[in-house]
Order: C-alpha cells, then structure tokens, then sequence
C-alpha cells in the first residue's frame, strides 16, 4: 500500500476537489476513487445524513455472533492503544463498537459511528466501512482523506471479513483512532482480526457448507483445470474458473449443472461461453447424509472442437430477418442437416412450433443452395394462410408464376393451414414445373414433437426431407446468444447494452411459449429507447419477472412480488434504498424475490 501524503497536501487536495476541481490530485488512488464516487453519490461533506436503523438486532446476525467473543477479547488489548474497534456488516450498518479510550468512543459517537447507522460510501462519503466495500480490500483512511469533515479528526483502518465458504463479505472490521495518533500496524491488526473472525464463521458454517467446501479443495488439488463448486446458495471458483468464466457463463452453468443435483449422477455436458469459445463441463454431485446439496464441476476448455461447436453463419450478413443464431446441439444438428439437404436440390420441409425460426432457417436453406449467387437469385415467401384470404384460384396463380420465374427458392409458409382442394392444386403446380430450377422449401407450425396434418400426396412432394427444429425452452444456452444478436440487431447506436447475470438468470427460467420470437420482441422492446446502461433485472416488464417464479405464485405473493419490483425500480435498481423504503430488510426483500423464483445473489465469489 503507498505512503500517506502529508497532512497539508491532501487537506489542500480535499479543499480544491470540495471546491469543483474535476480531479483529485495529491492524494493516492483508492482515495481519489471513493471522492469521486462520494461526490457523484451526492454525499454533503459538511453534514452528511446517514440513515439510521433502531431495530437492528446485532445478535441475530451470525457475524456479530461469531466476531463478539474475538473482539471482547481483543478490546482488552486497546486499553492502551487509544483505538476503537468498529464491526459492521454487509449492508455498512454498525453491529457494534469496543473502545480503549473513553473519549474517543465519546468522539465517534458524535459522528454517528454507533450501532444502527449506515456508513456506506452514498451516505456518509470516503470511510473506514464503506470504502472497504466499494473496493472489496483493505483501506486506510488519514484525517482529511475522509470525505466528510466530521470524520476528518479520525484515522480509520479497514479490512473486509469474508466468509470462509462462499468468499462473499459478510462485513468490516474497522479500527478507529485520532488522526494524530495512527499506527501503521493498525492496518495489519485489522487484518488479523478479521482473519480470526474468519476463522470463527468457517467453524460455524453449515455442515453443508463446509461438505461444498471441502469436496472443491479436494477437486481442485487434484485438478489442473478450472474448477467450480456451487449449491442454489454460493458458488466458489479456483482462479483458472474465475478467468474463464464471466457472469453470463456462470448463469448459464448453474443452470445446466443443477441438473446433476437432480439426477443424483455425473454428468458431462457441453458448453459454449458468452466468448465463443467450448467446455465440457464435469458434473459430479455432492452428497451429504445421503442427500445431494451441491456439484463440483471440473471444466475442459480443450475437449471439443471448434467445428462441433462453430457459431452459425449469420444471413444476411446485414443482420436481417434471415439471421440465424445457436450453438445448443440441438439447433446445430437442426443446421447441419439443412446445410446438407439444401446442396441436393430436394423439397425440404421445416417444422417446428410457432417462433422456433422456421423461416430463418429456410433462408439459411436458400443460401446454402445458390452460394455465390446468393445476393442475385430470387428467395420468395408464399404465406399458405393467405389461401383462404384471396382465394384458391388467385393464390395458386401467383404462386404458379412464382415456381414458373425458374431459379432461386419458393417458401411456403404455414403450409399446415391449406385445406384439400388447395392442397389438390398445389400438388398440381409442383408436378406441372418440375424442371423449373426453383428450390421448394416449406414450413409447418405443429406442437413439438408432432406431424404436420398434410394429406399424403402433399407430404410426398414438400417432405422428401424434414427437420424438426427445437423449441427455445429445449436449448436454453442459446438464450444469451440470441439476446445478444437482438440487441445488436436492435439498437442502433455504436455503443450497445449488455445483459446483466441475473436479468438472464431470470429469463432463463422462461417456457418462452412463443419462443425465439417473443424473446427477439421483448429485447426490441427493451432498447426501444436507445438505452445504453446494461439490461438489469427490474428492466424486465412485471409480467415477465412474475413468469419466472418455479412455482405459481398465490396472489398475495404477486402483489408482493410487484411491489418489490416496483420500489427496485423507483429505487434505480439501488436494492438497499428499496428496502428501506418498503420497511423491509435488504434480506427479507432477497428472500422474497428468491422465493418468487429470482436469484438475484445466486452466483457469489
């Protein structure tokens, strides 16, 4: 950690940045983040109003259960270090406070450093809680570093306590002294400490906790390769996972991997992640007393190869209706075999469910068919339901100069919905042109796993060849890719946003009855606005977020749900502020969205 600039450079430095320079100057980097964080939070440096929780009861927090006996110990310790001892949790809230020195403890009770008062970094500026948490470390902050003025008599030492499974912070121990008096080895002391809390709360860890985390050292030191363990609570990962996989890709494997938890066996599945790039991923559930509370997944980044697992060709090129995009199995062996069918010139009939990309797919057809002629021959849609709007005769005449115009490719689509006398007479069209040089291609809308209801002698000349093309809910890790593809197809400034974790963790709990379809309609509606800030969860319309859930939801609960919701939103997705306005905690607000089926927190380093 750099030296502390001298008191007069950063009181001048604080002064000046207080003032309206745009930059700090003089003062060391982590100092110069949280000023700038301060201020754009609107913090008032004179009188900063911190928020104040009465009914916080310190003892119903594990944390404040396991650090209590450690620090009633180490006070004993600043009697003459003229030092306070500072522990909050999470949230910034201030459990509790053990001082050597009556008047500083008088001091820091003034300054609203006492039980029940949030020291975030929004509400009270640069400090010894909140700053450790916006920058997830270690801090010392001297006198005038702090960005409040009635924190600048002190000198306080930070450093987080994280839980020993989950790596997640739990809280911060803080040491506090007066300016004049700081100690460069309250940093160390405050480190050590917070280990020995550390080391309390593993001892307190759940016996499931500890089975996950004891399974994950076990994989990892055996194991070269990137390793992850996670439950439905927590997930942990060795520093080869946490490179290779971003907040997309953990999402996506925890849904995949759960499985194994439900079969109670390993499995071995196959991955693409948000880059491009396959794993095959190594499930193996974790059992404890006989029940599976986990998996240990191993990943191979090298295992498969690139042509078994290739992006899809995106037509055409320009990003139009024609894109087709998918690295599921299912939808690639959906391409593969359009890709050969279409080379031999014969009728080739696509179904699939309404939404699933049938018309895409049909044009990947065509294009695959014509090759380098693709940009010249003509591809033609003729919608079959619109039969029964014009009328037999003057479809099928239009049609018949379609298939008469020789080369390219015919469409028809919905070819379900021709009655017997238009189907007659298109049985008629394609006999009468057999040479024309037009590709036939189809397309039928049935439930999954069906047959088209097609009279005989109409499946003889539109199906010589059919593929059946896999529901969205079938191939949920294509989800992301398409939702990226929308939004980049979709917005059009240069600069685009992203899906955050849990907004795809949510949709990835979808049935998408209207499949590829109603997600490319709900991402059109989404960047409607231009938006450039990622895609959060409380983005999502209620209705979609309601539709998440695992299980129907009564309706007390949906009305729960939808004020939940609704204050994140009001609350710009500031989780804490929402809570504070629905009188809830932060934690009773969690565990309602995760027992409405929304995880926000499930993916915890």
């Amino acid at each position: 950690m750099r030296s502390t600039p001298s008191t007069t450079r950063v009181r001048a430095a604080r002064a000046a940045f207080l003032a309206g320079d745009e930059e700090p100057t003089d003062v060391r980097p982590e100092i110069a983040r949280s000023w700038r964080r301060s201020r754009l939070s609107g913090v008032d440096a004179d009188r900063p109003q911190l928020p104040y929780f009465p009914d916080l009861e310190p003892a119903t927090s594990k944390l404040y259960l396991a650090a209590h006996p450690i620090l009633e110990r180490c006070a004993e310790r600043l009697l003459d270090a003229n030092s306070s001892i500072v522990l909050a949790d999470r949230r910034a809230r201030v459990l509790g406070r053990w001082s050597g020195d009556r008047s500083l403890d008088r001091g820091l009770e003034q300054a609203n450093v006492a039980r029940g008062f949030l020291l975030t970094e929004t509400a009270a500026g640069t400090n010894g809680i909140g700053t450790v948490l916006e920058e997830g470390g270690p801090v010392k902050i001297v006198g005038q570093e702090h960005f409040a003025e009635q924190f600048a008599r002190f000198t306080c030492v930070g450093s987080p306590i994280r839980h020993p499974v989950t790596n997640q912070i739990e809280g911060v121990l803080d040491i506090a002294c007066r300016d004049a008096q700081h100690d460069r080895l309250l940093l160390p002391m405050a480190m050590e400490i917070a280990s020995e809390i550390e080391h309390e709360l593993y001892l307190h860890a759940s016996e499931r906790e500890r089975a996950l985390l004891e399974s994950f050292l076990r994989e990892v030191r055996t194991s070269t390769r990137p390793v992850v363990s996670m439950s439905e609570q927590f997930m942990m990962a060795n520093a080869a996972a946490a490179r290779l996989l971003d907040g997309t890709d953990q999402v996506l494997l925890w849904e995949q991997a759960s499985l194994a938890v439900t079969s109670h066996r390993e499995r071995s599945l196959d991955l693409v992640l948000g880059d491009g790039r396959p794993v095959r991923a190594s499930c193996r559930p974790v059992e404890l007393d006989r029940r599976t509370i986990g998996v240990v997944v191993e990943l191979d980044a090298g295992s498969l190869s690139e042509a078994a697992v290739r992006r899809n060709p995106a037509l055409p090129t320009d990003g139009g209706a024609g894109m087709i995009v998918g690295q599921t199995s299912a939808w690639q062996q959906a391409e593969t075999l359009t890709r050969r069918i279409a080379a031999t010139g014969l009728p080739l009939l696509f179904i699939g469910e309404a939404g699933t990309g049938k018309a895409a797919l049909a044009r990947f057809a065509h294009a695959c068919a014509v090759g380098a002629a693709g940009d010249d021959a003509p591809f033609t849609i003729v919608d079959c339901a619109l039969a029964a709007v014009d009328g037999a005769a003057a479809w099928l005449q239009q049609l018949k100069g379609h298939l008469a115009a020789g080369g390219g490719s015919v469409v028809l689509r919905h070819v379900e919905q021709l009655d017997p006398t238009t189907s007659a007479g298109l049985c008629a069209l394609v006999d009468a042109a057999p040479d024309s040089g037009v590709r036939l291609f189809s397309t039928a809308t049935v439930p999954y796993g069906s047959d088209p209801e097609l009279a005989q002698p109409l499946l003889d000349r539109l199906a010589v060849t059919r593929v059946t093309i896999p529901p969205l809910r079938q191939r949920p890790e294509d989800i992301p890719i398409l939702a990226g593809e929308f939004v980049r197809r979709h917005c059009r400034r240069r600069s685009r946003p992203r899906f955050a974790p849990e907004a795809l963790q949510a949709m990835l709990r979808l049935d998408w009855p209207g499949n590829v379809r109603q997600l490319e309609n709900l991402v059109r509606a989404l960047v409607a606005d231009g938006r450039l800030a990622d895609i959060r969860l409380e983005d999502l319309p209620e209705n979609v977020r309601r539709l998440t859930s695992r299980r129907p939801l009564s309706r007390l609960e949906q009305l729960q749900l939808e004020q939940i919701l609704l204050a994140v939103r009001q609350a710009g997705g500031n989780k804490q502020l929402a809570a504070a306005q629905l009188g809830i905690s932060r934690s009773t607000l969690y565990r309602k969205l995760r027992a409405s089926g929304i995880e926000i927190d499930r993916v915890i380093f």
